[in-house]
């Protein structure tokens, strides 16, 4: 495998994620998570439409009829996503999120057929114990109090486990659909959800923050956009590798523009998660 070109989108994706969760952290603080999600999702098609012209990718009823399924499944993904780091606090809720590498892992491995060794299976280990540091409060369990879990780490958690399962299906859809197509049909299931409930809810759309809209926007169009072209080229767990990365991006703006951080257990359990990272990418 040519690993320069998914290497380089790969990390552009990371870098773009890495920056869209200070986006979205600050619009999920500000209006509904639905709404968040609605906006920026919705200025991302219309990001992405004026290149519709350029580009040819066959799709037919059953791939877009699967891709807008798998784009509402998405949401409910991004809604715990949204909710945890509205709740809590962003270097905490954001590595928790890296329990979906392993999984993409595993997955890719028994269903892709990708290749598996030892530095794998190390690196899961690493990961698993780094999301146990950050994620529990272990004063608050020395004292067996109730609350030993930090706020927002439940979510994170299970929107995890639903994006190691989700890049799963995104990788066989855009694979036989292209980048493009899945680009595109995914944000319309999306859009979807965020609007049934936004309807069913009558949730207000006010007093929208448009400058984090259109950031978040253009900075989600070009890092997905990177990223469903390299799991076109590439293993998606050396993909997924990669751009989950951008916990690393994130961790260090949330330091610098939310005055967040990480207390010296959880430092040393994203330190875990960050070299199981490192290591996943090793053959």
């Amino acid at each position: 495998m040519n690993i320069t070109l998914p290497l380089l989108l790969s990390v552009g994706a990371m870098l773009c994620w890495g920056v869209l969760y200070i986006f979205t952290t600050k619009l999920s603080r500000k209006v509904d998570p639905f709404v968040t999600l609605f906006l920026f999702q919705f200025t991302s098609i219309l990001m992405l439409l004026p290149l519709s012209p350029f580009i040819h990718q066959p799709i037919d009823a059953k791939g877009v009829s699967s891709i807008v399924f798998l784009g509402g499944v998405g949401g409910l993904i991004w809604i715990l996503f949204l909710y945890a780091t509205k709740i809590g606090s962003v270097p905490v809720v954001i590595p928790v999120t890296n329990i979906s590498i392993p999984l993409a892992a595993l997955l890719g491995i028994i269903f892709l057929h990708e290749s598996f060794s030892i530095y794998k299976g190390i690196s899961i280990i690493l990961v698993l114990l780094g999301v146990i540091l950050i994620s529990f409060d272990f004063k608050a369990l020395r004292v067996l109090q109730k609350k030993f879990v930090f706020r927002g780490v439940t979510p994170a958690f299970f929107a995890g486990l639903g994006m190691g399962t989700y890049s799963l299906f995104s990788t066989f859809l855009t694979r036989q659909y292209g980048w493009y197509n899945s680009s595109i049909l995914i944000r319309v299931g999306i859009i979807a959800l965020a609007l049934a409930v936004i309807f069913v809810r009558r949730i207000p759309i006010k007093e929208i923050p448009w400058r984090y809209v259109i950031f978040a926007a253009l900075v989600d169009t070009v890092g997905f956009a990177f990223y469903n072209i390299a799991i076109t080229l590439g293993e998606l767990s050396y993909v997924s590798v990669i751009t989950s990365s951008c916990t690393v991006v994130t961790v260090f703006l949330s330091y610098v523009f939310l005055k967040e951080k990480l207390n010296r257990i959880q430092l040393f359990g994203f330190l875990f998660s960050l070299a199981g990272i490192i290591l996943l990418q090793l053959k």
